[in-house]
Order: C-alpha cells, then structure tokens, then sequence
C-alpha cells in the first residue's frame, strides 16, 4: 500500500527496487529488462536504516547471477509474436582460467506499436514521433569474477540499459 505512480525525479518510491546493491531511484529506471536473475529479497518497510529514507514502504533486493567456474554454460530464449514482436533473451558464463571467471547476459525486445499515428505531426522536444508506444528495449550486461585462492574473490559487473517506448500514445499537451 505504500507507493506511488508517478514518473518524476523529485517524487522518491515507497517502495525501494535495489538491483546488485545500487538503488533504482526513479520509476522510469525500472522500465528495463529483468534477466539473469539470481535471487530476490522482499524486506519489508520501513527500511530507513539499511536502504535510506525512500524505502518506507520497504525494499526488493534483485541480484543477478554471478560469473562462476562450473563450466561453460548458459541459456538462450526467443518470442516471437503479434505486432513483430521479437524478443531474445539469454546468458553464457566462462571460466576463463582457475582463477577468472566473466559472464555476459543479454536482452532484446522489439515490437511494433499498438497504435497508429494518423497525424504525422506529433513532436516532443523537437522530435517526431512516427510510431509512439513501440518498444525497443537493449540491456547488455557484463560480469567478471576473480577468484585467486579461498579466502579472496573481487567482483565487477557492469550493465548498458536502452529503452525507447517510441513516445508517448497521446498528444502532448501544449502549455504543460
């Protein structure tokens, strides 16, 4: 019960989203993909002490999966489906020594829109917008785990997140 849903920077969530310790502190950076997830913690709130002061709805933890020396291995999906839409999803994990281990996990979901711009003449900020509502959605993340004995283990990720809903579905209002 605790939230809201609205997309400003100035208005903090109720509930706080932490994806691989670092906070999503806006709405709209929610917007990407979820995958390669290793686990999901739920806290409830308020959780002031150990998130800060914008989780007093509480918290949801995300940690994606880690580099591991298992072996290669990984998984690859794929959706196909109405308004061409295509997705593919998927991660690969390699030991690349004894001791470092990288894993590169990636996403990509394209559709065409809902609707259809009969006004050609839709602009924001200067922009057309000639197919609002489509989605075009690219997530690229890349994990390097180095392990030199039992008592030590260093780890880097990175991620690359694109989203782009193509606008929005109605007209902008003109004195906002």
């Amino acid at each position: 019960g605790v939230g809201n849903n609205i997309s400003s920077p100035d208005v903090q969530m109720g509930v706080q989203v932490v994806t691989d310790g670092f906070t999503q502190g806006e709405p709209m950076g929610l917007n990407g993909a979820f995958l390669d997830v290793g686990s999901v913690e739920v806290l409830r709130g308020p959780q002031g002490m150990f998130i800060g002061q914008s989780a007093a709805g509480g918290a949801i933890l995300i940690n994606s999966q880690n580099p591991n020396f298992k072996g290669v291995n990984g998984y690859v999906e794929g959706t196909y489906g109405a308004y061409d839409r295509t997705k593919i999803t998927g991660a690969v994990n390699l030991p690349i020594s004894d001791t470092l281990a990288a894993r590169i996990a990636f996403n990509s979901d394209r559709r065409e829109s809902y609707y259809k711009n009969l006004g050609m003449d839709t602009q924001v900020g200067g922009n057309q917008l000639a197919s609002p509502g489509s989605q075009d959605d690219r997530t690229i993340r890349i994990g390097l785990l180095w392990q030199p004995n039992d008592r030590f283990s260093a780890l880097f990720k990175m991620e690359d997140n694109s989203v782009d809903n193509g606008g929005p579905t109605t007209q902008p209002n003109p004195r906002p």
